[in-house]
């Protein structure tokens, strides 16, 4: 039986797909499986893996989502643990023996993550969660006035916004260690769930975890055809604490291996980014908003996800949608200024193209302005 399962969810990824499971043949820790489960492609995805690798096992499904394929491959898996990875993405040698050796070492854990890289196609590549941490959730909870994001007395380390301990990697990681250069590795602990309504806090591919986890929080819910990671971290977040392994293990490609747009877009990108931002809203809703309707800070944190749908609505050219959000967001927040901006604009000027062209022009002046303010 091996240790670890690899699953790989892939639909005509033809562009991409050697590049991630050349990830995986490229771990330093080999003791493992690889079940791909190919959703329908119409492409030669897997003509190009079929016999890349003896130990890859190949399902094929007609097309159900992500959230379907996945859940196909962890049923046909048999590891200890379980080791998600998009088909457009890829991890770097150190990702599994890291993450293993931390489980094995800690066998009273069961979710353990690395921070990842974002390669948007242009160098240098953001290391997230920690940038948007640094950039989005930490200057938004100071907007909206709240300190739950605030450091202890004495803290200068930003993971200190969310998790609750920092601690040595020494006494189980000094292998790990001399292989990273100039490493800044630490390793993070905390009950994370209730930091999930500001954003984003991890991936299923830059995170593993024991079999018995996955079996206590469920699949994936296959009715959410986008955003269905928020769905099934946040649940996994809610019953486990996490820990965080602070180097970049993984990368989370935008491009090809040729640097082009990939063929088929991001469930959470592009045209799809609407129905992403939907989809995140009524999960939103569901998790944050329902038991407690009127926390404040989370309505306001909502105001803003609301006012980022109005954009996305305009993106893809439904005026509309995008004033019915708009309006939406100062019902969460009357003081929230660029909703009023956005819905005045829209309201106002019938010509959705012009009201959206007039929109970004304030939104480009207001950070210049406070860029040399």
């Amino acid at each position: 039986m091996p240790v670890v399962s690899v699953i790989i969810p892939t639909y005509n990824r033809s562009d991409t797909i050697l590049r991630a499971v050349r990830g995986v043949q490229a771990q330093t820790f080999q003791d493992l499986e690889i079940i791909l489960v190919d959703d329908g492609s119409t492409d030669n995805t897997l003509d190009l893996i079929k016999d890349i690798d003896p130990r890859l096992k190949i399902f094929r499904q007609q097309r159900q989502g992500a959230s379907a394929a996945r859940n196909t491959g962890i049923r046909k898996s048999s590891g200890k643990y379980i080791a998600m990875l998009d088909s457009d993405d890829e991890w770097y040698p150190l990702y599994l023996e890291a993450c293993i050796v931390f489980l094995e070492s800690h066998p009273d854990e069961d979710v353990v993550q690395t921070e990842y890289e974002w390669n948007k196609g242009k160098t240098p590549y953001e290391i997230l969660p920690i940038t948007e941490i640094v950039k989005l959730f930490f200057p938004l909870a100071k907007k909206i006035h709240s300190t739950e994001l605030d450091l202890p007395d004495g803290e200068t380390d930003d993971y200190l916004r969310i998790y609750q301990q920092r601690l040595s990697v020494e006494s189980w990681g000094k292998n790990i260690l001399a292989k990273i250069p100039n490493s800044r590795l630490c390793h993070y602990k905390g009950n994370i769930f209730n930091y999930w309504r500001w954003g984003y806090l991890m991936t299923v591919w830059s995170t593993v975890l024991t079999r018995r986890a996955f079996d206590k929080v469920g699949g994936f819910d296959t009715s959410l055809k986008s955003a269905n990671d928020f769905h099934f971290l946040t649940k996994l977040c809610r019953a486990y604490p996490v820990n965080l392994l602070s180097f970049p293990a993984c990368v989370k490609h935008e491009v090809s291996d040729e640097g082009l747009p990939t063929t088929e877009e991001h469930l959470a990108s592009g045209k799809n980014t609407l129905r992403f931002e939907l989809s995140w809203l009524k999960q939103y809703d569901e998790i944050f908003l329902k038991n407690d309707p009127d926390d404040h800070i989370t309505r306001l944190i909502r105001a803003r996800r609301l006012l980022w749908i109005s954009h996305a609505a305009l993106w893809n050219h439904q005026g509309k949608v995008a004033l019915q959000y708009a309006e939406e967001a100062l019902l969460s927040d009357p003081n929230f200024p660029r909703a009023r901006i956005m819905r005045n604009l829209l309201k106002y000027i019938p010509n959705f193209y012009l009201a959206g062209s007039i929109y970004s022009l304030i939104v480009l002046l207001e950070q210049r302005i406070k860029r040399r303010g």
